[in-house]
């Protein structure tokens, strides 16, 4: 937090448990001063969703007052993506970020003063054509990837209920015992009869 005042800049994202920013508890919290220059805050993990891995814990209210400082520092610009969202449910923990940058917003700007950029100084149609198409279907792809995982944690968390997991069975599951093999010529024929059959061998 202090280096971020220094820098006037951090890039900040919330996780959260839901699409819904109005209904989404508020997980985790990112922040970032620049490339592998990071951290991230767990405040509320747990369950059986994606978030359902407890690392140690931060009392989250702590921590938000910790960052709203920051968060609604004047001298700091807050850099988000699709920062709508961000914003609401920071709001919703009394949190008024403010000023901030959303690079979603940059890059429709960008677009759209990209033409008349090229008429102006007599510059090709082609100039920066290809680069705005990579960063378009980057974004849809972000988007496409963000929904996919999401689909995919709730069908594991669907399919753990249907058949009895629990959660440590996903990720780092908890082997269960070995069983043990019954010898021919054996006295104990308590064990299940599935270990009187013989191995395969490895090809």
């Amino acid at each position: 937090i202090l280096r971020a005042h220094e820098a006037r800049l951090v890039a900040v994202d919330t996780e959260t448990s839901a699409l819904d920013a109005m209904r989404a508890e508020l997980v985790g919290i990112s922040l970032a001063l620049g490339p592998n220059d990071a951290c991230y805050i767990p405040l509320g993990h747990g369950g059986s969703d994606m978030f359902s891995d407890r690392p140690e814990q931060i009392d989250r209210d702590r921590a938000l007052a910790a960052l709203k400082p920051l968060l609604e520092s004047d001298a700091v610009l807050k850099v988000l993506h699709n920062a709508k969202y961000d914003l609401t449910v920071l709001a919703r923990h009394d949190i008024a970020v403010a000023p901030i940058d959303d690079t979603m917003i940059s890059i429709a700007r960008l677009a759209a003063t990209l033409p008349t950029a090229r008429r102006d100084t007599n510059m090709s149609a082609i100039v920066g054509q290809e680069a705005m198409a990579k960063v378009a279907q980057a974004l849809a792809a972000a988007g496409e990837v963000r929904q996919l995982l999401t689909d995919a944690h709730l069908a594991l968390s669907v399919t753990q209920k249907q058949v009895g997991l629990g959660t440590r069975m996903f990720g780092a599951g908890v082997k269960p015992p070995a069983a043990t093999l019954v010898e021919d010529g054996s006295n104990d024929h308590g064990d299940a009869a599935v270990a009187h059959l013989p191995l395969a061998k490895a090809s």
